[in-house]
């Protein structure tokens, strides 16, 4: 039998793909979405390790391990900087930067989400911000700082840009540093499978709305993002400064990775308080334009 030219069984074939590839998108985005690292044995710092301390602590999605890294200057710390990480990194690849930072009197946390690092559980923004509010408490009770929530500022990279952002959205701030990051993640998905499919998006940051907030409490923003960056879009960075009436920094030959050791001086100013210059060397000829389409999710 044939409709339309068209035999039954392929028609039959047809509304069977249709009906399972949103299903499949439904019950398995989040394998497209995150891509958790774990640490090799000889990754993992012993209990000894000079100036990094393990903090151990649970949420709903299991046992959660984060990473302090004390102050330069010694003592508890007066002020503290949470590190998110980016897709498919590990919380100490921020170890020899925090172990730097610019005040000596500030700590670092650094923090791995469900199923990264040391971590139990699935990512997803649920338990990625209960990790993050986890860890803070963790270390409240370790330096023994029942205030220390007050004290936190927060950096993200790419996917832990949007982690940074609902933490600071939901307890609030010192300052936020945001490296390449996206508008929102249903913009990152309408570019990766177009609509209507991204409507089935369930893991939905909002780093538009979450800028917003910021904005309306006086929260310091800045946001550094590379015009060669070929994961998330440049003029989404733009997007998002433009939002939170924030410090914006572009990079004109930084990809998605590097982008922030060019201007790392520049960052560490901000991080201690001091009005930076957002101006740039000038393009060279041979690099390209802003990418404007979103291209993979944000690694």
């Amino acid at each position: 039998m044939r409709i339309l030219g068209i035999r039954k069984g392929m028609w039959l074939a047809l509304a069977l793909v249709v009906a399972i590839v949103p299903v499949w998108l439904w019950f398995y985005q989040g394998r497209m979405i995150y891509l958790p690292s774990g640490y090799a044995a000889d990754e993992i710092p012993p209990p000894d390790a000079q100036r990094l301390e393990t903090l151990h602590f649970s949420t709903d999605a299991g046992k959660q391990v984060a990473f302090y890294v004390p102050p330069r200057a010694g003592g508890k710390p007066t002020a503290v900087w949470m590190f998110c990480v980016g897709n498919a990194d590990r919380a100490l690849t921020w170890r020899n930067f925090s172990s730097e930072l610019p005040d000596p009197h500030a700590g670092a946390l650094l923090v791995d989400y469900p199923g990264y690092g040391l971590c139990e559980g699935k990512p997803n923004p649920v338990s990625i911000l209960a990790s993050t509010t986890g860890a803070v408490a963790a270390l409240a009770r370790h330096v023994e700082d029942p205030t220390l929530a007050d004290k936190v500022s927060v950096y993200g990279h790419s996917l832990g840009a949007a982690a940074a952002l609902q933490y600071a959205q939901a307890h609030g701030a010192q300052r936020v540093v945001l490296i390449a990051p996206f508008t929102s993640m249903l913009a990152m998905a309408r570019g990766r499978v177009g609509w209507p499919l991204c409507e089935l998006l369930v893991h939905r940051f909002d780093n538009i709305a979450a800028v917003r907030a910021l904005r309306k409490k006086d929260v310091p923003i800045l946001v550094v993002h590379g015009q060669r960056d070929a994961v998330i879009p440049f003029a989404m960075g733009e997007q998002v400064a433009a939002a939170g009436g924030a410090t914006f920094i572009a990079v004109p030959q930084g990809n998605h990775i590097d982008v922030s050791d060019t201007v790392e001086d520049r960052i560490c100013a901000f991080m201690i308080g001091q009005v930076i210059s957002t101006r740039n060397p000038v393009v060279l000829p041979n690099v390209p334009a802003p990418i404007t389409s979103a291209q993979p999710l944000p690694r």
